[in-house]
């Protein structure tokens, strides 16, 4: 991870951590949980995962990137976890597509 982006990381991911635990609307029933970052899982310069162990003994994961200066978070379902994995593989055809392009505008040149 760039070194420059590392503090923003865990300031964010601590942020989330009290954001989390604030009262915020709960489900019917559901009692107020406190957030405790366990885990940042790196995944690269811009992406990263907290896990959060949650007081009701149960584990969250949310996800982090960072754009345009800031870091964002996206507590995903599985159903958008899901269509990111389908995502990427689309991403990686477009970019093979787009690797056969480049090439033969270089080659002209």
């Amino acid at each position: 991870m760039n070194q420059n982006l590392a503090p923003g990381l865990e300031a964010k991911a601590l942020e989330l951590e009290a954001s989390l635990s604030s009262d915020r609307p709960k489900n019917a029933g559901e009692e107020r949980e406190d957030f405790k970052l366990h885990k940042l899982i790196v995944h690269g310069d811009d992406a990263a995962t907290a896990i959060y162990l949650k007081s009701s003994g149960k584990y969250a994961a949310v996800f982090l990137f960072h754009a345009r200066g800031v870091w964002f978070h996206s507590i995903a379902t599985d159903s958008v976890c899901l269509g990111m994995r389908r995502f990427v593989e689309l991403k990686e055809n477009i970019e093979n597509l787009n690797f056969a392009v480049s090439l033969k505008r270089a080659t002209k040149s």
